[in-house]
């Protein structure tokens, strides 16, 4: 399997506060994506 064999050094871990302005949600996202997604609907083949 790739990746298995993955190991994180907890102590480098960094969490760092934004500015609410910086920051998009989900929703947010997709509201403003509809209109080009619409444009081009999934088809499968």
């Amino acid at each position: 399997m790739i990746g298995e064999h993955v190991y994180e050094d907890a102590e480098l871990k960094v969490v760092t506060q934004v500015a609410p302005d910086d920051v998009i949600t989900g929703a947010r996202a997709a509201h403003l994506l509809s209109p080009i997604i619409d444009k081009y609907p999934l088809t499968h083949p």
